[in-house]
């Protein structure tokens, strides 16, 4: 079995890549088969490669990469789509289902769902914490046992609960010792959570709101500075508001309102950039996207201008609104990367659309962008580019380790896989080879 890198001569944004050699399976000639069935008998056999990854739904990098080379991935594992955790322990060269042991799940459609959230300790605690149907389960020895921490804390957003270490306010006089806590967003029952203890302490959020999402730092004094993330009636419209949290999440002080018709979505994200800046990327009136940046620990946003352009331009081109997935690692703070996906319906291409993928990179904390890669649906003209994946117009994951490797989800040529590139995104693989 061959693995064959797709690669590009020019990926950069004023010039186009020549046409990559595309990954693929094939079947050698008869010669070739001879020949390496005389090399057998001759030689010692070469290490066989290992077996591609699934094509992950979300992709987490473990806190402490650099010491464990530990890699997770949210994949469909089964027929009925049910989700499934896989570990990688060398840098996503080989993968494995994890066991789950102890993992509870419903029956039927509410059982497919499985959300990964990792302790941002995990170098010293290794505790992981897999949300299902059932509640919020906690592992120390990479998701092949698990205990029940919370029975009400369900899937509701992605990165849900958020895991950070961190004081009760509310301890007894004293009991000072940081410790992992959870905070958990959720329309009805918003909570702050003690998995050492199982103490559940229900959080208010936004009074009578709740939270879509909690904003909080990995390491904190307590949850005060949190941030809660909601959507707000407008007219025939909702927009996004964020507000500031107290130290029991009560979180009633608006900071900041979004414009009509911008809110939080199924796949909408408030990431916080190892620069300590915020980014949301959030829906804009359906499916598409726009990305705002603060800069000021919540209090106003901004519309992230350099990456507004990429958007705009991909949109003014070939009129459907893109949408866009950000990397960053602490490991390479300066660095980020913007996955953009425009939708392919064939009908709506016409001549000067831009690639329905596209990959940009910065190296300035996002003040200025080049593309670094792109890859053409089957029926755009011109070169295919160097992106393997086929641009479907979803947001695809894609993560960057603090070694400067890419973990990339998509298909091609009916691979469903998670990507990887080892030099900065000009060359790809089906699984790291190294």
């Amino acid at each position: 079995m061959e693995r064959r890198a797709v690669t590009a001569a020019d990926a950069s944004a004023v010039g186009e890549p020549s046409r990559p050699a595309r990954w693929a399976v094939r079947a050698a000639p008869t010669a070739r088969v001879a020949a390496a069935c005389l090399a057998l008998v001759t030689s010692a056999p070469e290490p066989a490669a290992a077996a591609a990854p699934p094509m992950c739904q979300d992709i987490v990098v473990s806190p402490a990469y650099r010491r464990d080379r530990t890699v997770f991935c949210v994949h469909r594992g089964t027929p009925d789509a049910r989700r499934v955790l896989a570990v990688s322990v060398n840098g996503g060269r080989t993968w494995r289902d994890a066991a789950l042991t102890g993992l509870l799940r419903p029956a039927g459609v509410s059982g497919i769902a499985l959300t990964l959230s990792v302790s941002p300790a995990f170098g010293t605690d290794r505790t992981l914490f897999v949300t299902t149907g059932s509640g919020t389960f906690l592992s120390t020895d990479l998701g092949q046992s698990f205990r029940l921490v919370d029975a009400l804390t369900k899937p509701h957003t992605d990165g849900n609960p958020v895991p950070f270490v961190g004081r009760l306010s509310a301890l007894p006089l004293g009991d000072t010792a940081p410790r992992l806590l959870l905070a958990y967003a959720g329309t009805q029952v918003p909570a702050l959570i003690d998995p050492g203890d199982g103490s559940r302490r229900p959080a208010t959020g936004v009074p009578g709101r709740g939270a879509l999402q909690f904003v909080v730092r990995a390491s904190a004094t307590a949850p005060d500075g949190a941030l809660a993330i909601v959507n707000e009636p407008d007219g025939p419209a909702d927009h996004a508001v964020v507000y500031r949290c107290d130290g029991s999440l009560t979180c009633a002080v608006p900071s900041f309102a979004f414009p009509s018709g911008t809110r939080f979505a199924l796949h909408s994200r408030v990431r916080l950039l190892p620069d300590g800046s915020l980014v949301a990327v959030l829906s804009k009136g359906g499916a598409a996207d726009t990305v705002w940046r603060s800069t000021d620990g919540g209090a106003t946003f901004a519309v992230w201008a350099p990456v507004a352009r990429l958007l705009d331009a991909a949109e003014r081109a070939g009129g459907d609104r893109p949408v866009v997935t950000l990397a960053s690692t602490h490991g390479l703070p300066r660095r980020l990367y913007a996955r953009v996906e425009v939708a392919s319906p064939a009908t709506r291409w016409r001549p000067g659309a831009p690639p329905a993928s596209q990959l940009f990179r910065s190296d300035d904390g996002g003040a200025t962008w080049r593309r670094i890669g792109y890859g053409r649906a089957m029926f755009q003209p011109g070169p295919h580019g160097n992106l393997p994946w086929a641009g479907d117009g979803q947001p695809g994951e894609i993560e960057l380790a603090p070694d400067g490797r890419l973990l990339a989800s998509g298909s091609a040529d009916s691979v469903f896989t998670t990507w990887c590139s080892l030099d900065g995104g000009k060359r790809w693989y089906a699984g790291c080879p190294r």
